[in-house]
């Protein structure tokens, strides 16, 4: 039996494709990307089920593709980073105190405690 896929670019560029439900199945997002998703020459493209990223290595069947599903066809997001002077790196060792000082301001979160209560126990009559 045949199952139809519908692949939807963001481009707003749709197509359908017929595959195999036994093939379905078995076949990886990796081998439907190579055979239905012609690269463009523009970058990567992730494809997208339910608003869930489809990973590569995952099977159409257990990312829950099924017959008529409409899988989206979107262009990664890449983030650069501008780059500023670039240093010179010292790899030569520290002594302790001067390598403390250099950890300190690098820490990322502040640890709090909490005193958390727990209800008490109702006593039984």
């Amino acid at each position: 039996m045949s199952c139809s896929v519908m692949i939807k670019a963001e481009d707003g560029e749709e197509r359908r494709v017929c595959v195999d439900s036994e093939e379905l199945k078995i076949m990886t997002v990796k081998e439907f990307r190579r055979r239905f998703c012609p690269d463009d020459g523009y970058g990567h493209y992730e494809l997208v089920y339910e608003n869930k990223r489809l990973e590569d290595h995952q099977t159409l069947h257990s990312c829950g593709v099924r017959n008529g599903v409409i899988i989206h066809q979107k262009r990664e997001k890449c983030v650069v980073y501008p780059q500023g002077p670039k240093k010179e790196i010292n790899d030569s060792p520290l002594p302790r105190s001067m390598s403390m000082e250099k950890l300190v301001p690098m820490r990322k979160f502040e640890i709090k405690y909490v005193t958390v209560r727990m209800p008490e126990k109702p006593q039984s009559p």
